[in-house]
């Protein structure tokens, strides 16, 4: 039994929503109840940090004086800052990993899985991929309100400022629920920070996101504000389409550049 049956409807941010909570599961039964292995599309068992995942996803749920704070805080130790392409007030969080891809390997991809990015950066070194896992529980198992409340708490924590929010370095929307917590997340957020993503899933209604940047990252139909399109040489760029400024110039990181974050650029 999951997590998820087996407190009927626990709200997240403490409020009670049954008359009586369930006994805490043990630490031998967290395996079972709390992002067990057969909900998910890798080997959760082999996932690094696991153990500790569990027991503070427990602690917080049954123990926390404030929820949400605690919320905040694991959230916290799962989203990055900036890198060698995004700059350092960008929040970027991943819903999975890139191994995990529902689009690796397949139609939609723009890109073979020797020239991903994400899939090259999970084999060469060996925190990426548990991480990416780490974060892929995490999105299932908060809804996009709370998500988005605990988020707040972990910006208003920061020295430096955050403006934008990226979603997925690796890994992709897989369904029609993914990119409705989205939409919800970046509602909530929109007078703290800018959301956008890319998202080579041109099957899933993205008509329905109003309040995130969608990039396309392939050419099957149109959604999003605009396509985000991989060429084999400067020459392939059509006359309407604009380069990538960090190509350009390795120091201009997006999130200093907002062609992909504002809706008003063209295809880059």
């Amino acid at each position: 039994m999951s997590i998820q049956s087996r407190l009927q409807g626990f709200s997240h941010d403490g409020g009670p929503a049954v008359d009586r909570y369930p006994d805490p599961p043990s630490d031998g039964e967290l395996s079972e109840v709390i992002a067990p292995d057969e909900l998910y599309p890798f080997p959760v068992d082999q996932v690094a940090g696991i153990e500790e995942l569990r027991r503070d996803i427990r602690d917080i749920i049954f123990y926390a004086d404030d929820s949400l704070e605690a919320w905040s805080r694991l959230l916290g130790e799962h989203i990055s800052y900036g890198n060698k392409k995004v700059a350092d007030q960008t929040a970027i969080f991943n819903i999975g990993s890139a191994h995990d891809c529902r689009n690796l390997g397949t139609r939609y991809c723009q890109v073979s899985d020797e020239d991903c990015y994400a899939v090259r950066s999970e084999l060469n070194y060996p925190q990426p991929l548990d991480y990416r896992r780490r974060q892929a529980i995490l999105w299932s198992l908060l809804d996009g309100v709370t998500w988005a409340r605990a988020f707040r708490r972990h910006a208003d924590r920061k020295r430096n400022p955050v403006d934008a929010l990226r979603f997925n370095e690796s890994g992709d929307f897989a369904g029609k629920q993914d990119i409705l917590k989205l939409d919800t997340i970046a509602r909530r957020l929109d007078d703290i920070v800018d959301t956008y993503t890319y998202s080579a899933s041109a099957d899933l209604p993205w008509d329905e996101v109003q309040s995130a940047t969608v990039n396309q990252s392939n050419g099957m139909r149109a959604y999003g504000v605009r396509r985000f399109v991989v060429v084999d040489s400067v020459e392939a760029i059509p006359e309407d389409g604009i380069r990538c400024p960090n190509d350009l110039d390795g120091s201009v990181r997006c999130g200093d550049c907002r062609l992909c974050i504002d809706e008003g650029a063209g295809d880059v």
